[in-house]
């Protein structure tokens, strides 16, 4: 018997501490050239503090759009999306789940790394951590979510 009155229950994954240090860094590596060239730090076109300023409005919208992973269980479906506004989502409705289990998976060498990847017929969505609920559906496609916390994600989705 499903319980259509429960509260949807949100799971909120962040990307590991070294992706921030490569987005910080990449950033850094972008402004060092112009600095090291000494030009004037104004902020007009053609002006190195221009770029500073495109720079890091990039970053920042790159840090919104794609800030983390979160899944969303609710009584009709499972929402995943990546970032603030989920710009990349997706929903599985609960009836087209045939089994789910929780794994643990090899990101890079299974996956090629984190994010979404994979195929139609075999995806993953996940921010970081080598642990997931691999969901089979009953066409027969392969979903894992990542999880930093399989086993209650994987109870939430059995009691929706």
């Amino acid at each position: 018997m499903q319980n259509r009155n429960r509260a949807p229950y949100r799971e909120r994954t962040g990307w590991p501490w070294w992706v921030h240090l490569v987005v910080l860094g990449a950033t850094g590596g972008a402004l060092l050239g112009p600095v090291l060239e000494g030009t004037t730090g104004t902020v007009e076109p053609g002006g190195w503090g221009w770029m500073v300023v495109s720079v890091v409005a990039l970053v920042g919208v790159i840090y919104l759009l794609l800030e983390g992973l979160t899944v969303i269980v609710a009584p009709d479906g499972i929402r995943i999306g990546l970032g603030r506004g989920w710009p990349v989502r997706t929903t599985i409705p609960l009836h087209d789940i045939a089994s789910l289990e929780s794994v643990d998976y090899r990101p890079i060498r299974d996956f090629g790394g984190w994010g979404v990847r994979g195929s139609r017929r075999r995806r993953i969505w996940s921010a970081r951590g080598n642990r997931a609920v691999r969901l089979t559906l009953t066409d027969g496609r392969v979903v894992y979510i990542g999880s930093d916390h399989p086993r209650t994600l994987e109870n939430r989705i059995r009691q929706a």
